[in-house]
């Protein structure tokens, strides 16, 4: 599989793996990937809002690192379809922040 596809759209294709019957565990293993690749694609694939999508489908690949988007996911209607305002709203809020790379330095304990 190329390096450069998205990660939603990857997780597509797991989410037909699955419908058909394939549990995670056994998608992970047919494709030599961990379960938590496959869930984590799976997850951005059905919880992503498709405004969502299309915009970043403009940025260059990996300019949002995979924990933004979970959290992004995680905003959803009553019906559990992705709330296109919020997700929006939020991604736009990200792109506005910068992230921050590496761990903080520990404080010295007195």
């Amino acid at each position: 599989m190329r390096e450069d596809v998205p990660l939603w759209e990857v997780g597509r294709t797991y989410l037909g793996f699955y419908e058909s019957g394939f549990t995670q565990a056994e998608i992970a293993a047919r494709i030599g990937k961990s379960q938590g690749h496959v869930s984590t694609a799976m997850i951005s694939a059905r919880n992503l809002a498709p405004a969502v999508v299309v915009r970043l489908a403009q940025l260059p690949p990996n300019t949002v690192p995979i924990q933004r988007l979970l959290r992004i996911t995680t905003l959803v209607d009553d019906e559990d379809e992705p709330d296109e305002e919020a997700q929006s709203r939020l991604f736009q809020q990200m792109l506005d922040l910068p992230v921050r790379r590496g761990r903080r330095a520990a404080r010295p304990r007195t």
